[in-house]
């Protein structure tokens, strides 16, 4: 998967709460056969985010397939939150490359 250089933070949050908003409205029934991808996707971010913000990367907890939109949100803020007090093109990239992969992998 080709990363993006110089990606804006606010353009991720953007892509984070299209996302969010994508995810919220699913059915759980549409969401099922996703699960291992989205848990992949989301446990990526959280480790991005928690690099961003400075702290160790630690597990997700499990929430059920209807909070992914949600747990998706508070990533995605801290995410942002992050990069807009240390700005890192790579971890930017990876982020937004991240997104991309989660946005295709929604019906």
């Amino acid at each position: 998967m080709r990363e993006r250089s110089n990606v804006d933070p606010d353009d991720l949050a953007r892509l984070v709460e299209r996302l969010a908003d994508r995810l919220g409205h699913l059915s759980t029934r549409r969401l099922e056969p996703l699960e291992a991808d989205v848990r992949t996707h989301l446990g990526e971010l959280a480790a991005l985010a928690l690099t961003a913000q400075g702290e160790p990367a630690r597990a997700l907890p499990p929430v059920a397939a209807r909070a992914w939109g949600d747990q998706l949100m508070v990533l995605g803020r801290d995410l942002v939150d992050g990069l807009r007090r240390r700005p890192d093109p790579a971890h930017s990239a990876r982020a937004h490359a991240v997104l991309v992969d989660l946005r295709r992998t929604l019906p």
